[in-house]
């Protein structure tokens, strides 16, 4: 009896190419090698592109430019720390990834140079998220031409993107200059009226000056991750009150401010849309999480930092009042008579 053999689906195969997708878009470069058909399964699937191997670098960036040719279809890139060759151009990265043909949503750099990729950025009309992190050079006055650039950005990621940091600088020391500071951020904030999301966590010259103007002129902001910078209750609450859309707030250290207009009691009723939150309130545990129960918010998930200060009764009282909690981080936990 004569065995017939079945070819597997262009469906079939899709399901398989797409598992190794899952982990790695990666995965797709040898496949997309083996024939027509998977190749084009693979640029259908592939949408972000990793440049961080030197082989994408050498011999002026020709690994580069043949996946590029390769999958037509991308629209996330991140280019990370390169090794250029001796005759590599470091600007033609981005000179390529910012052809008008190429169709960006999502850009991650780090180490290259901003000013070639600012002045490329009229032609990425439709990039949306725009990360940063760690990039070494990042300043105000950077900060500000990108949102002159690129002033339909929808996320940005600024996190620990400066020449100096530490958790000691203060307003007068001569390495001010070098950093994101609440000017920088004030202005971007005037520019990007329809941000949804920004991280600016590490970004130590940034106070509660940021949060308000964050919050003030970008109202569809739905995230703000703002870890190691020098808020207080006062901008923290001030963005709770104005900021009607935030699901996501990240925030950390919260330092005690002076100003008692803004509190958590009177603030957090205000927050209905918060779905996620994490906090270090400095020994105001209690009047964090029970302002939340007594505002009836659905809060899905929560992270307390140095949660030394918590009582049992604060936390039982918070647990009853918000049945939609599925996440439940306590940092620091010590012994202490108020928790058993």
């Amino acid at each position: 009896m004569k065995l017939v053999r079945k070819e597997l689906s262009e469906d079939c195969w899709e399901l398989i190419l797409n598992r190794l997708a899952i982990d790695d878009f990666n995965h797709l470069q040898s496949p997309s090698l083996v024939c027509k058909l998977f190749l084009s399964i693979t640029d259908r699937l592939r949408l972000k592109l990793e440049v961080s191997n030197r082989l994408f670098y050498s011999d002026n960036c020709e690994g580069l430019f043949r996946a590029l040719q390769r999958f037509t279809n991308l629209k996330e890139f991140e280019l990370r720390v390169p090794f250029f060759g001796d005759k590599a151009d470091v600007n033609y990265p981005i000179r390529r990834i910012t052809a008008p043909s190429l169709d960006h949503q999502s850009i991650y750099l780090t180490c290259l140079l901003l000013k070639t990729f600012l002045k490329l950025g009229s032609t990425m009309t439709n990039l949306k998220i725009l990360r940063f992190c760690l990039f070494e050079c990042l300043q105000n006055h950077h900060l500000v031409a990108i949102a002159d650039a690129l002033p339909w950005l929808e996320e940005l990621d600024i996190r620990f993107s400066c020449y100096y940091w530490s958790t000691e600088w203060n307003s007068n020391s001569r390495s001010a200059k070098y950093l994101i500071t609440d000017a920088g951020i004030e202005v971007m904030s005037c520019k990007l009226r329809g941000l949804r999301k920004i991280d600016i966590t590490g970004q130590v010259g940034c106070s509660d000056r940021s949060l308000i103007a964050l919050s003030s002129n970008c109202v569809l902001l739905n995230e703000i991750r703002c870890g190691l910078c020098k808020v207080t209750e006062h901008g923290i609450c001030f963005v709770l009150r104005h900021s009607r859309n935030l699901i996501c707030f990240k925030v950390e250290s919260c330092y005690s401010s002076l100003d008692n207009s803004f509190t958590f009691e009177n603030s957090m009723i205000y927050a209905t849309s918060l779905r996620d939150l994490a906090l270090d309130p400095h020994g105001n545990h209690d009047r964090l999480i029970c302002s939340i129960a007594t505002a009836g918010i659905q809060l899905e998930k929560i992270v307390l930092y140095d949660d030394s200060g918590l009582s049992l009764h604060g936390l039982s009282t918070f647990l009853c009042a918000c049945p939609s909690l599925t996440h439940l981080m306590l940092g620091s936990i010590k012994s202490s008579p108020t928790i058993t």
